[in-house]
């Protein structure tokens, strides 16, 4: 079982891969951070799923020595809580809060809409920035209940919501208190009522960009609400969040990544290591 896998077994698992082979190991959390990397890395390298943040974090630490092994981890919430990058070097955060953020806030969002959206639709609530804005700040209502259930371990489940069951089709809008309601039944025992939970995240203040609050999954879940009503007609298999991120990914062309903070971190890393993760761009 995938819960089975910590740290240990990933860097066994680079030391088994490091037989034979000299060059850069990527190290990234999820199969879906795999395949946004397979498109954008060079041959020398090769990309291990470790399964989780803290494994690759513990695996990255416990693999010091080795000298070619670059972890890539989702930022999550710190920057919104004022953390600077990782510590460790070899550790490489995401631009916003994840690797759907990422591709949420690049141009492969516009590609998405321009083939599953209705222009005419798109073009009545004010075209793609406005679409993103919107999907940002609805994502947001959920993004602060994820916060605060992480500062004060309340427990609360979020991995495989309905989101129709609290978000307007017509309008994308999330009903907050319907969501607190939803989220508290769907967890196991929390340590909140829906009432406080709907309470406390109106109450939340963040000085940060929205993008690095909100949660991928969240945001591609309410697009996926989109294109199937408010923004398209597509079936509602389009419309699953995991449909949406790999149509995202399918959409994320390779000149989006060398405009990121994260690729550049990465090339920092090649030139100390003297080893190469990335494919070279035109005219390199």
């Amino acid at each position: 079982m995938l819960s089975a896998v910590n740290a240990a077994h990933v860097a066994v698992e680079v030391k088994m891969m490091r037989s034979g082979f000299g060059g850069a190991i990527l190290v990234v959390e999820a199969g879906a951070d795999k395949r946004f990397f397979d498109r954008l890395i060079d041959d020398k390298c090769r990309v291990l799923c470790a399964h989780g943040r803290d494994n690759v974090v513990e695996a990255l630490e416990n693999l010091s020595s080795d000298g070619g092994c670059l972890g890539f981890i989702d930022a999550d919430f710190d920057r919104v809580n004022g953390e600077s990058a990782h510590s460790n070097h070899n550790v490489v955060s995401s631009d916003f809060h994840d690797v759907e953020m990422m591709m949420f806030m690049s141009p492969a969002l516009d590609n998405l809409l321009r083939e599953y959206g209705s222009e005419n639709k798109i073009g009545k609530i004010g075209g793609v920035d406005e679409v993103r804005e919107r999907v940002l700040a609805e994502s947001a209502k959920l993004a602060k209940m994820r916060y605060l259930s992480l500062k004060n371990v309340w427990g609360l489940k979020f991995r495989g919501m309905d989101y129709k069951k609290f978000t307007d089709r017509r309008t994308l809008v999330v009903n907050c208190r319907s969501a607190a309601e939803y989220i508290v039944r769907f967890s196991s025992s929390p340590a909140v009522e829906p009432g406080a939970l709907d309470h406390e995240s109106s109450r939340v203040d963040l000085d940060c960009h929205l993008a690095d609050l909100c949660c991928g999954h969240d945001v591609t879940s309410i697009l996926g609400i989109g294109i199937c009503y408010l923004l398209g007609s597509q079936a509602s298999s389009v419309g699953c969040h995991e449909s949406v991120e790999r149509l995202l990914r399918l959409l994320y062309e390779s000149c989006y990544f060398p405009l990121t903070d994260a690729f550049a971190r990465i090339r920092e890393w090649e030139a100390s290591s003297g080893r190469v993760v990335l494919r070279p761009l035109p005219g390199e």
